[in-house]
């Protein structure tokens, strides 16, 4: 049996959030081990008792950046995938457990 795959979403934009859920839900459709976490924003996402496999994370954020909960995650094993529109946060986004950045189009 395997362990279940947990995927979070933290973005301060909706329609994103369902957006990128739908797109990897299509691209893994074969996979019955999967399950989506999604969060507003930073503040929620540190809240939350889940501990994920990979946390998909907007920069630009209310409350809390991507880079903060980052920086708050050092501990975590989850893998980082920023999603941003603000390229000039990149260098100060890179980490350890930082897989890479995926710009937004606007």
């Amino acid at each position: 049996m395997n362990e279940i795959l947990k995927v979070c979403v933290c973005d301060d934009n909706v329609a994103l959030r369902k957006y990128v859920i739908r797109g990897i839900s299509k691209h893994l459709e074969n996979r019955h081990d999967l399950e989506f976490f999604s969060f507003s924003d930073g503040k929620e996402l540190l809240e939350s008792e889940e501990d994920f496999n990979i946390i998909i994370l907007d920069i630009e954020m209310n409350e809390i950046n991507g880079i903060e909960v980052k920086n708050k995650l050092m501990t975590s094993s989850a893998i980082i995938i920023f999603l941003t529109g603000h390229s000039e946060y990149i260098k100060e986004g890179f980490g350890v457990n930082v897989l890479g950045f995926v710009e937004k189009k606007n």
